[in-house]
């Protein structure tokens, strides 16, 4: 086995100008790397991992590749298994229309909350002290520190309505205030919601091992995240909006208030903590605790089907001490995000490595996200770019 980090595409400040100059080439490295893994390692057939590479994207025609176009000239004979991000079937199209791909899905890297450090989190703790007792010196600090961070605080009149006994702040020719006439409680809670907005942002946590499962915490963050845009039962709302409904809170005006109104920010706050808490307690992490993902037990899917009535028991009665959501009334929910738990921390992604390469085939299936038809949703099987149900 050989294991070999593909050139780059040889055009470093336009890599694009390669694909779309018809009459170009790759560059020597290029050509004979694949040159030397057929020909001199005389390579069986070549695995590409990852989303994505430059082969596909080398010059010749579109659709319908002849014998002069560089996919096909590169490739030569060797069979092509692309393992490609399961939620990324559009540029996989390419890989198999210009590549010859046999196109084979990983699950995405793991995803987590990306939280506030260093310099952020000061700048939260100043504003937190500053809500308990407010002082113009400590405002001075609060602006002088969002100033060496670059965070620049800009107030659209269109964004909500200024807070009672405020004065209308001046507006440039964008629309946007000027700094120095926003009155500082608007100030402070536009700063506070640019810091909120960086710490509730979903970040990849680095690239994915192939056949490693996501942890439980990193689970119950995709899951929390699942539940706020996904609701396979149409009679529901997606989980924050029931919870906002059950504090009798309008969820549309909290975002669009979240700008200027710190009392939308704490709601809005309360309302993301319930739904990762309650997705914690939904993957067996008790009481809320979530140790390092390195000390956490491995999540397997006969554990996931042996403990889902104690797990769902265990967040309906969280739900209704925190929002008084009633047991049974999210049981669809439930339904739903078991089975799509069970689906990523199945592994198959190696044993479709091992299989494609001994010539073996899978079902296909379409690449999609955990968002869409959960039945489609299955990482290592061979996929296609067509979803039935779309």
């Amino acid at each position: 086995m050989f294991v070999g980090q593909q050139p780059s595409f040889g055009y470093e400040r336009d890599p694009m100008r390669l694909l779309m100059a018809k009459d170009a080439a790759p560059h020597h490295g290029f050509a004979a790397f694949y040159t030397w893994v057929e020909q001199v390692f005389e390579a069986d057939a070549v695995v590409h991992f990852g989303t994505h590479g430059a082969l596909e994207f080398m010059p010749g025609k579109q659709a319908g590749l002849a014998s002069t176009c560089w996919p096909t000239r590169l490739l030569g004979s060797l069979p092509n298994v692309y393992y490609y991000c399961v939620n990324n079937p559009s540029e996989g199209t390419i890989a198999k229309r210009r590549g010859a791909a046999t196109l084979v899905s990983y699950m995405v890297p793991p995803l987590k909350h990306a939280g506030l450090y260093k310099g952020l989190r000061l700048l939260k703790d100043s504003l937190d002290s500053y809500r308990q007792r407010p002082s113009p010196e400590l405002l001075r600090d609060i602006r002088s520190q969002a100033e060496k961070l670059d965070i620049l605080v800009e107030y659209h009149p269109d964004d909500g309505h200024c807070p009672t006994n405020s004065v209308q702040p001046s507006v440039n020719g964008n629309g946007a205030a000027l700094p120095d006439e926003v009155s500082d409680e608007i100030y402070v809670a536009s700063l506070a919601h640019e810091l909120l907005q960086v710490e509730q942002r979903m970040i990849p946590m680095g690239l994915h091992v192939l056949g490693k499962p996501p942890s439980a915490s990193e689970l119950a963050d995709i899951l929390a995240l699942v539940a706020a845009f996904t609701q396979p039962d149409a009679k529901l709302v997606p989980l924050p909006r029931l919870i906002a409904q059950r504090f009798g809170w309008d969820y549309e005006e909290l975002r669009a208030r979240l700008k200027i109104d710190r009392t939308a920010q704490e709601r809005w706050e309360r309302i993301d903590t319930i739904c990762r808490e309650a997705m914690g307690r939904f993957v067996g992490l008790t009481d809320g605790l979530r140790p390092p993902p390195d000390e956490q037990p491995p999540i397997t899917g006969a554990f996931l089907a042996s403990s889902f009535a104690s797990r769902r028991s265990a967040t309906e009665t969280y739900l209704q001490q925190e929002a008084s959501i009633k047991p049974g009334t999210l049981h669809v929910l439930w339904d739903f995000l078991n089975d799509l738990t069970i689906r990523m921390v199945e592994e198959r992604e190696v044993e479709g490595l091992c299989g494609h390469c001994k010539g073996a085939t899978s079902r296909p299936r379409p690449a999609t996200t955990w968002c869409a038809t959960r039945r489609w949703f299955r990482p290592g099987a061979t996929c296609t770019a067509l979803t039935p149900s779309a």
